[in-house]
């Protein structure tokens, strides 16, 4: 470097002053192109930090298909277009393929929200964020479906279409009907989610409808009378539907709806926003505990929102330049109504806890390196305060520190032992494979039993907890082909009752290549998956009567155990299938293990599930 500075020097001496004025001017002009050329090349990632200065009239571009993370749209990527195994991370099913899971990563810290209940944070301004719906110029139709050896399947359609560049359709619509891993155990799924939103021709308005249901039934088997016919040589009984379980016939019945709508004004951004959902749910089989709960709420703003939702230039010619606009917040004003009731004793009951009605209103400051968030609702004494903190060029999608500090009244169906609950939650990053969490909270609810047949569950007051964890992912490519995928969870927890495990891990092996001689752009891939856990912490009963987890007065420790899978994958362009061998270490021989007191994991199930675009 030192040696170009020489050159440079001893070729401006050599010149006159009027040729330097020259070849400087040229330089200069040379340098404002390039500069002009790269911030028309800058990808549009942020709604927030980027201007748009020039629209074209290009038609839109036909393969540009645009995905909602719950912040902004970004365009499809190859892992949205790709089929993975259904086998979620840190979690094992309890009972039987359809049935809820225990998820290692809280343990009973969230175990409390029966049929996916919105707006039980109290103040939090409900955003359906998990609905990732998309967007593009063409009609896409994706078929995604699953079987299990003779225990059913769920399948389903995701369609989109978008008639003009700035109106838009999305239906997501699925079916589970799975037979259990006992006798008497089945369930029965049907969920359909659909979106409508856009603005009109004379880009004054902009609008938003989202409308969700789901249906429920689960037939209950209530757990296995004597575990030894599934761990002991000499009672071992192969045959599963010969195993004695302590109900014949018990269901139960959930169901829930959602609406959203959002008019805002384009200019002003200012704009109404009207959110309801409906949730009910009941328990029939034991005459001893039949638990209904009905969960109403309807919730209106007068809204001032960033706009992100209807974002065009993923789909568009648009011509952007990397500037740093004003930074402007967003705010909602408006009044809640809630009917919360819950069955008992013949009666339906209300809480005193949960107000008929009550003004809320929150805040949100989307900074460039400070994002902040306030959530309040005011005659049900509930706050929320939200804190990040992210790095310069992240542009607030990746914050590396986030604080939550929060105040809610308790559910109905929580009982009266406690009426609020004050928490806080530290999550730190220091690089993207690593999460530090810590959590504490005030005295809250928890379902207890006194065992696990126990058809009176109670809910009793928890003493003030604290929780420190660190999750560490990663992947390793060994070769062109081969590649290991790692896991590693820590958790410390101040209270048994917690039922956290104090380590987890997953571990893959993963062989990938293409066969490019066989069928155009043909892939093949192979997974050889483990799970694992250590023991010491109390484990957890499921109460089917309401559908929760709970804590167990009689002490029964987890013994440290695991699940093995193998699966493989083909991939013929858009049309994608695949095939799992599920708890492949399971149920051959007396070895059975039980997430939640008696109730034995899936036994080894033989998997197919595909993928398939359609059309585009």
């Amino acid at each position: 470097m030192r040696g170009f500075f020489v050159f440079i020097r001893i070729i401006f001496a050599s010149m006159k002053s009027e040729n330097r004025l020259r070849l400087l001017l040229a330089w200069a002009v040379l340098l404002c192109t390039e500069i002009s050329v790269l911030a028309q090349g800058v990808v549009q990632d942020s709604a927030l930090v980027r201007e748009v200065r020039m629209e074209d009239t290009l038609r839109p571009v036909p393969w540009n298909i645009a995905v909602w993370d719950g912040e902004s749209f970004r365009n499809e990527s190859s892992e949205d277009r790709v089929l993975s195994v259904p086998i979620g991370s840190a979690r094992v099913g309890v009972s039987a393929l359809g049935s809820p899971a225990w998820d290692f990563s809280l343990g009973l810290l969230g175990s409390s929200i029966p049929v996916g209940v919105p707006y039980w944070m109290n103040a939090v301004r409900e955003i359906p964020q998990d609905w990732n719906v998309r967007k593009g110029p063409l009609p896409v139709v994706d078929w995604v479906g699953e079987s299990a050896h003779g225990r059913g399947q769920e399948f389903g359609v995701v369609a989109s279409a978008s008639p003009k560049y700035y109106q838009h359709f999305w239906i997501d619509f699925r079916r589970l009907q799975m037979s259990g891993g006992l006798l008497t155990e089945d369930h029965f799924r049907d969920r359909l989610q659909t979106a409508f939103w856009g603005r009109d021709s004379a880009r004054r308005w902009n609008y938003s409808v989202q409308v969700g249901l789901q249906r429920t039934v689960d037939g209950e088997a209530g757990g296995v009378v004597d575990v030894a016919q599934l761990t002991e040589a000499e009672f071992w009984q192969p045959n599963r539907d010969l195993v004695t379980t302590r109900w014949s016939q018990a269901e139960r019945v959930g169901q829930s709806g959602q609406v959203r709508a959002e008019w805002i004004h384009v200019r002003s951004r200012l704009g109404v926003e009207l959110n309801w959902s409906h949730n009910r749910s009941g328990f029939q089989g034991s005459g001893l505990s039949v638990d209904s709960i009905l969960y109403e709420v309807l919730d209106i703003r007068v809204v001032r929102t960033d706009g992100a939702r209807w974002s065009e230039p993923a789909l568009r010619g648009f011509s952007v330049i990397d500037v740093l606009p004003k930074v402007r917040s967003s705010w909602s004003a408006g009044v809640r109504l809630i009917n919360a009731e819950y069955w008992e004793s013949g009666v339906w009951n209300r809480s005193g806890q949960v107000p008929r009605w009550s003004p809320v209103g929150s805040w949100e400051f989307p900074g460039r390196r400070n994002r902040l968030r306030a959530d309040v609702d005011l005659l049900g004494q509930a706050v929320e305060f939200r804190y990040g903190r992210q790095k310069w060029l992240d542009h607030g999608s990746n914050p590396w520190l986030e604080l939550e500090l929060a105040q809610r009244w308790t559910m109905p169906w929580q009982g009266s032992v406690v009426s609020h609950v004050r928490s806080g939650v530290l999550n730190v990053t220091p690089w993207k494979q690593l999460v530090i969490r810590a959590q504490v909270s005030s005295s809250d609810p928890m379902l207890s039993v006194a065992d696990w047949s126990d058809a009176s569950a109670t809910w009793v007051a928890r003493d003030s907890w604290a929780m420190l964890g660190a999750d560490l992912k990663g992947r390793v490519n060994l070769s062109r082909n081969w590649s290991v995928r790692a896991l590693a969870q820590g958790r410390w927890a101040s209270s048994r009752q917690l039922g956290l495990a104090p380590g987890f891990g997953e571990l893959g092996l993963v062989y990938a290549a293409k066969i490019p001689n066989l069928y155009p752009g043909m892939r093949v891939q192979f997974e050889l998956q483990g799970q694992g856990w250590t023991g010491g912490w109390q484990r957890p009963v499921w109460v089917a009567e309401k559908g929760l987890f709970g804590y167990s007065q009689t002490d029964q420790r987890m013994l440290s155990g695991g699940l093995v899978h193998a699966a493989a994958m083909v991939y013929l362009g858009e049309a994608q299938l695949g095939v799992i061998a599920q708890n492949a270490n399971q149920g051959w021989i007396p070895n059975t293990v039980f997430v939640a007191q008696n109730y034995p994991v899936p036994p080894a199930t033989i998997r197919w599930f595909l993928r398939w675009r359609m059309f585009e």
